[in-house]
């Protein structure tokens, strides 16, 4: 019998292992659940802090915020040939054919082009009949009519930060083998896994090892869904935690929505390159931008070449290398063989199939940095709730022609710039800047803020504050007309002269220290001539000619000194163009604007214009006929020996930098050009500006924006004979007699006494010579040498 502590030893020895077993399920168990637990709440976690974001950026409608340019006008005589207005309705988005969706489109008629648009839902009707490159006659319906609108073009979608392109659109309008083309490049299996392809995962890294590729051609195992969540949630930093997420969310995502919209948001949302300043976002986008295209007219080499861009778009892009292009869309070809959404014959045809592809510079032309930056400013500073807006649209007033034309007289004019700066030893190349207006309206139809947007954003048109010289000197005169005790016809003595202005004592020049004696304020401001504006400035008040800039919207920092007479306080080129339209608007000062109207959630609002009276209209008048003056015949007659003819008045500034500021009475501009670094470009406005400005409106004139007409005399202008060195009426014995123009009443009543023998003399080793007053230079050392005095 055994003993009974052996016994309790062997049911002892036999519990203990049960003991430990069952502390290693407790151990495991407990384990297990902790994990679960753990994973659980992760998945809660993720749940609760990835749902609300899924909810807001999904689930709402796109946003579709547009900027569009002006519309396209036409009239009838106008210049044009039916390859240039079937290009115009190209750019601004009408279709070649009826595509049965709704959208605009035209047909083409043996003598011109019908179009067929659509107006809140009420088809409209208009044919365009050419002959001989003009337009003959407009019919929109049955009546005929002289002026018709084209819809504007699509300039881009967003305003703010981001300077992007899209079109977004729906699954169902993206064509099947476009579709195919995608899944063949990135995710063929899209349509059967849930949100990770693992097999897709582990092919690719085998694929990748096996064949030794180097690292920036592998093969990706991520799905269509990670890709999205990736570009659209996520950051780019590559760790564990964010391939957890990533994964996470695409369970989520899959769950929540079908593969149509997961694709539909992917194919929108994909980067595609870059279109000049602007990154194209989605394949539509791609395909008008690479390839001028609407997505339905792809061929499918068209598709497979956009299908290789995603993975790396900029590698692959046919603007940066065709040839890599070329082989990408061929390896696409093939991996569409071999998914069976293609034959192999297709695939051989579409391989021979060559990339045509719009120019490279096309958005140059398309696009206008410096204005859409511009334009966002001003929508942000007056709307800064409209990006909580979901649809939100901007009608500009950018003109797309007269981009062009500013574009390209930039691009002439600052080649012949070049030219003159480079004889000097490391001549850096100037910047320059130009916009240009409708003066009646103050829309601003074209802008160039840089040379190149790509290497600088900064706006010179806008941010850039620089001493604008005897650009500045009409509101001097402006300010002498307005008072009352001038006119055009007044003498003011050219003559040495002294300034005493509170401590200091000053004494300006002319250029070369010559002086005229007694001139009329014509040809004072026709020639620059800096002591006759600074007397002027001196009689009726530096304070006042300050005011008056006020009135014209220039800042409170141009104050009442000399030296103010010459343009050496700071404005912008935005500044000087708008204070210009009181000249060319018959003395109503116009604020400048960038759109005509925005929409908000579907109803649109119209933008006003918004000007004010701030002279005369005689006074306006009177300021344009003496800058009529100074482009026939003084400092801006550069612009008559460059061929441009019609009725014009301008006047050139020169400080460190080169100005010119001239206006018809359908357009006026101004262009700047300069160093950033404030250093002088040794340019008068006559030799860089100018030609500029020339070239610009000779562009156009021949794209027929410029009428041709002229000034438009108000009531109460007399014109009277005068003697210029007294400014009395003339007689028979004066030797120098000009018509001159006056407000009726300020005329000159008593004739002209003096014997012009003994007239005032001038030192004859300080006679400028008459055919040196057509030179701008004759004003920039007068300028430098009054500032050298006013420095402390």
């Amino acid at each position: 019998m055994t003993p009974p502590k052996n016994r309790w030893r062997s049911s002892l020895s036999s519990v203990v292992p049960m003991l430990r077993k069952l502390r290693w399920r407790l151990i495991l168990t407990g384990v297990f659940l902790a994990f679960l637990v753990t994973v659980g709440a992760a998945l809660l976690y993720g749940y609760f802090r990835f749902q609300p974001l899924l909810n807001e950026r999904l689930q709402k409608q796109p946003h579709t915020n547009a900027v569009y340019s002006r519309p396209f006008k036409l009239s009838v005589g106008d210049r044009l040939s039916l390859k240039e207005l079937r290009q115009e309705l190209a750019e601004s988005g009408y279709e070649p054919e009826n595509r049965g969706d709704g959208s605009d489109w035209y047909e083409v008629l043996r003598t011109g082009i019908r179009l067929h648009e659509s107006h809140n839902g009420k088809p409209d009707i208009v044919t365009v009949r050419l002959s001989r490159g003009s337009v003959e006659s407009l019919q929109r319906g049955n009546l005929m009519v002289r002026e018709i609108s084209v819809k504007p073009r699509f300039l881009s979608n967003l305003l703010g930060n981001s300077r992007e392109k899209r079109k977004y659109v729906r699954y169902q309008e993206f064509p099947e083998q476009l579709i195919k083309a995608v899944l063949a490049a990135e995710d063929e299996n899209f349509f059967e896994h849930h949100g990770l392809d693992l097999p897709s995962v582990a092919r690719a890294a085998f694929v990748n090892i096996r064949k030794m590729k180097p690292r920036n051609s592998w093969q990706g195992g991520s799905t269509i869904t990670q890709q999205f969540i990736k570009n659209y949630f996520l950051t780019p930093k590559k760790s564990l935690r964010r391939k957890l997420e990533e994964a996470y969310l695409a369970f989520l995502v899959e769950s929540k929505f079908t593969k149509q919209q997961i694709f539909e948001f992917y194919a929108n949302e994909v980067y595609l390159g870059q279109a000049g300043s602007f990154s194209m976002i989605g394949l539509a986008q791609a395909a008008d931008g690479y390839l001028g295209k609407n997505m339905r007219d792809l061929s499918t080499a068209e598709c497979a070449l956009l299908a290789g861009m995603i993975q790396a778009p900029n590698r692959y892009s046919p603007f940066a290398d065709r040839k890599a292009a070329e082989r990408r869309r061929n390896y696409i070809l093939t991996r569409m063989v071999q998914d069976k959404f293609i034959t192999a014959k297709q695939a051989e045809a579409a391989s021979r199939e060559p990339i045509k592809t719009v120019s490279s510079t096309r958005h140059l032309y398309t696009e206008a940095p410096y204005f859409v930056d511009y334009l966002s400013e001003a929508v942000t500073r007056e709307m800064p709730d409209w990006r909580k807006t979901e649809n939100f649209e901007v009608f500009s007033t950018l003109d797309p022609e007269l981009q062009e034309a500013a574009i390209e007289a930039v691009r002439a004019g600052t080649a012949k710039v070049d030219r003159q700066l480079r004889s000097r030893k490391n001549a850096a190349r100037p910047e320059v800047a130009l916009v240009a207006v409708d003066p009646k309206s103050g829309d601003v139809l074209a802008m160039i803020g840089g040379r190149n947007y790509r290497d600088s954003q900064f706006n010179r048109a806008v941010q850039a504050l620089r001493q604008p010289g005897s650009a500045f000197k009409p509101f001097v005169y402006a300010t002498a007309l307005q008072s009352g005790g001038y006119s055009l016809g007044s003498v003011v003595l050219d003559a040495p002269y002294q300034i005493d202005f509170g401590d200091e004592h000053y004494e300006p020049t002319n250029f070369g220290g010559g002086y005229r004696g007694n001139v009329t304020l014509r040809r004072a401001l026709a020639l620059s001539l800096n002591v006759p504006t600074v007397k002027i400035a001196e009689k009726v008040g530096y304070q006042a000619v300050a005011q008056f800039s006020h009135t014209l919207g220039f800042s409170d920092r141009l104050q009442g000194y000399p030296s103010l007479a010459l343009g050496t306080w700071e404005v912008s080129v935005l500044d000087l163009t708008q204070a210009y339209t009181a000249f060319a608007n018959q003395g109503q000062v116009v604020r400048l604007r960038g759109m005509t109207a925005y929409t908000k959630d579907g109803t649109r609002h119209e933008v006003p214009i918004a000007s004010r009276q701030a002279i005369t209209p005689e006074v306006s008048y009177l300021i344009t006929s003496a800058l009529e003056s100074a482009v026939n015949w003084g400092t801006g007659a550069g612009t008559r020996a460059q061929g441009f003819r019609l009725p014009v008045a301008g006047k050139t500034g020169s400080s460190n930098d080169s100005w010119f500021a001239g206006y018809t009475p359908d357009l006026l501009c101004v262009v700047w050009v300069g160093y950033d670094d404030f250093s002088d470009i040794g340019l008068i406005g006559a030799d860089a500006a100018l030609p500029i400005w020339v070239e610009f409106m000779k562009r156009a004139e021949r794209q027929g924006k410029l009428s041709g007409a002229k000034f438009q005399v108000p009531e109460g202008i007399v014109t009277r004979y005068i003697d210029t060195s007294t400014g009395l009426l003339s007689t028979f014995d004066c030797p120098d007699t000009q018509p001159e123009q006056f407000i009726a009443g300020t005329e000159p009543k008593q004739v002209c006494y003096m014997d012009h023998s003994e007239e005032f003399e001038l030192d004859p080793d300080q006679e400028v010579e008459e055919g040196q007053t057509n030179q701008e230079g004759e004003e920039r050392k007068g300028l430098w040498d009054f500032l050298k005095v006013l420095k402390p």
